[in-house]
């Protein structure tokens, strides 16, 4: 009798111990599900012609799909390394030309959404990314194995009966991994991936200061600048600087932002010096940003 209890006991321990895992498994499952569902780059998008659904995506979900994206990336590309068939048009330059598309998309839709709608957030952002990004490109572009596979299909490509589609892919393919420094060594490759990180964080730091400077400058007219805009123009111009100007002033602030004014400029003097004379800041701007990394860079050739 006792034993029949204490099989009955180790049974009823097993059975709970099987539903609590069970349990605990659909738990994680749910929530990794959730997870992935909120970040529409993890999911299919069910649009129109598939279109990005820009109202669902939000800063946060950038980083991680970025992430998950170079990952894959990498994945593909390791693939095509560690092939152990000798390479040939179709497992080394399709298999390369294929591989990142969810990278390219993300990148793509975190660049547009960075210039249409450039927040605080949005800038942050970049500063984050855009470093990443440079180092991933330069992990796969200076990859001496990958290189090695491109190159040995590129000198047997008279051979390889190739149409004219293939060719160009393959061409394209072969002298955009010698440009990007494939054919540096050891050292220069380090310093080249040195000066791309750099150039990277210091492009989005150049490209926020020029957006800064043309929000924060302000040009005054006074009422005999409008002088030369046609009549109906005029009436326009000033309902759209209705909350800064008003009939009875004789001035008014127009700022670089306010792009709805340009149509009017080329109607008087003013504008020929507001929009085909660089302002000096943004010329000091371009030259301590820009100008020492590019040198730095076009010393490796």
């Amino acid at each position: 009798m006792r034993d029949k209890v204490t099989k009955i006991t180790r049974s009823m321990k097993r059975i709970t111990a099987l539903l609590t895992l069970f349990l605990a498994m659909t738990f994680i499952s749910c929530k990794s599900g959730k997870t992935v569902g909120e970040n529409p780059f993890f999911a299919e998008w069910e649009t129109p012609y598939g279109v990005p659904p820009f109202d669902k995506i939000e800063p946060e979900h950038f980083l991680p799909a970025i992430e998950r994206g170079m990952s894959l990336h990498e994945a593909e590309i390791d693939a095509i390394t560690s092939n152990n068939d000798a390479p040939t048009f179709e497992n080394v330059i399709l298999a390369y030309d294929a591989s990142g598309k969810m990278l390219s998309q993300v990148e793509l839709i975190f660049g547009m959404l960075c210039a249409a709608e450039n927040t605080s957030e949005m800038q942050a952002l970049e500063e984050q990314i855009m470093p990443r990004m440079a180092a991933h490109a330069d992990k796969i572009r200076l990859n001496g194995k990958l290189f090695e596979r491109i190159k040995a299909v590129y000198d047997r490509r008279a051979a390889l009966g190739l149409d004219a589609e293939q060719s160009r892919l393959l061409e394209k393919t072969y002298r955009s991994f010698v440009r990007a420094g494939a054919l540096l060594d050891a050292e220069r490759k380090a310093r080249l991936k040195a000066i791309n990180e750099e150039l990277s964080l210091t492009a989005v730091k150049f490209g926020q200061n020029l957006l800064a400077e043309n929000n924060n400058y302000a040009l005054e007219l006074a009422s005999s600048d409008l002088d030369g805009i046609p009549v109906d123009q005029t009436v326009i111009f000033l309902c759209r600087l209705n909350d800064c100007f008003h009939v009875n002033h004789i001035s008014s602030i127009i700022r670089m932002s306010d792009n709805v004014y340009i149509g009017i400029f080329h109607h008087i003097q003013i504008g020929f010096c507001i929009f085909h004379n660089p302002s000096a800041c943004i010329a000091r701007q371009m030259h301590t940003c820009n100008s020492n990394v590019h040198l730095r860079k076009h010393s490796l050739c």
